[in-house]
């Protein structure tokens, strides 16, 4: 008869990918889904091969393939290994089985993501970047091309009447322009409204817009928070961080740039020389890249050289190291390079 512990250790070693297959939820390329715990239209459960773990960022639950089992199928710690395993027990009882089918959890094209696209887009011409935004952005020691331009800020306080400015320079502004625009259900499929119906973006921040250049359209958008917030950054609720790039669209990109954050992005194109960048896609993957997005990135622009443009610390060089495994082509440049002392492109300012 077999152990407790050896039916718990061998459904441990059942790879998530293909628990969810099994029962009918799929990933996408990020190995993002829907989460198979709670309802959303949305993805924003992610697994980690590396570690068969999981994280749903909408419910907070997470943890090992078992305690995914036992979540799903509502019961304890032995039947979801069971259920995993797709074995009875001593007595022949069969596992349990799911108290519901699972939902459909292929990720495809939303029939609404173009309302999304809409919110983002009335976001995007509603508001203006602060002084104090400025300010900050300035202090990053950033230009004013690099805040207008790269950035994509289109207006400022400072260029538009700041006394009975339709512009949105408050959150509290921008929650009651947006509610006459969109239904509070579009804004919350959106991202942008909490739950508990509040706007996702802390009162003191920069907005960041994620522009599509093949689509020509903002298709996501994130934030650089200010003052005491908790996080430094937020996303939209429900929906993983994006990678953002420059807005230029010129069609063929000699090369291509990949960094960590935004900051890291423009301060290497203000570092050197813009002519000379404008012609290249300069990319910030908002966190480590994976290898999904550099197989992407050669399907899309195989004729493009692309270089690794990140941390000069522990983590940035082991990334490095990793992905060169997997795509020996790719090219290396050290912000060391420039500045020895630099954690970061934006330091080298």
């Amino acid at each position: 008869m077999q152990s407790v512990e050896n039916i718990f250790d061998r459904a441990k070693h059942i790879q998530i990918k293909s628990f969810l297959n099994r029962i009918g939820v799929i990933t996408d390329g990020h190995n993002f889904c829907c989460c198979p715990i709670h309802k959303e239209k949305t993805p924003s459960f992610k697994i980690y091969p590396e570690t068969n773990s999981f994280h749903c960022f909408g419910c907070n639950a997470g943890g090992d393939i078992i305690n995914l089992a036992e979540l799903i199928l509502n019961c304890n710690p032995l039947e979801a290994s069971r259920y995993i395993l797709n074995e009875s027990d001593s007595t022949g009882t069969p596992t349990p089985e799911l108290d519901r089918k699972p939902a459909e959890r292929t990720i495809t094209e939303a029939s609404d993501r173009s309302l999304n696209y809409q919110v983002y887009q009335t976001i995007f011409e509603a508001t203006v970047l602060t002084r104090k935004g400025k300010q900050y952005l300035q202090s990053r020691k950033l230009d004013e091309d690099v805040i207008t331009y790269q950035l994509a800020f289109t207006k400022s306080l400072d260029s538009v009447e700041s006394e009975d400015s339709e512009y949105c320079d408050t959150a509290e502004k921008l929650f009651s322009y947006l509610v006459k625009e969109h239904t509070p259900e579009i804004l919350q499929n959106a991202g942008v409204l909490s739950r508990s119906g509040k706007l996702i973006f802390p009162e003191e921040c920069i907005l960041f817009f994620h522009f599509n250049p093949d689509a020509q359209r903002i298709e996501y958008i994130s934030t650089r928070n200010l003052g005491n917030c908790q996080y430094k950054s937020t996303k939209l609720a429900g929906i993983p961080f994006h990678y953002w790039e420059t807005w230029n669209d010129t069609g063929e990109t000699p090369e291509i740039f990949l960094f960590e954050g935004i900051f890291d992005a423009v301060s290497f194109y203000q570092i050197f020389s813009k002519p000379d960048l404008s012609e290249h896609k300069l990319i910030s993957t908002c966190g480590k890249p994976n290898r999904d997005l550099l197989t992407e990135l050669k399907r899309k622009y195989p004729r493009s050289e692309i270089n690794l443009c990140f941390d000069n610390d522990n983590s940035g060089t082991e990334t490095v190291h990793k992905l060169r495994k997997d795509f020996p082509e790719l090219n290396y440049f050290d912000v060391a390079g420039i500045d020895q002392n630099a954690k970061d492109w934006n330091e080298c300012l």
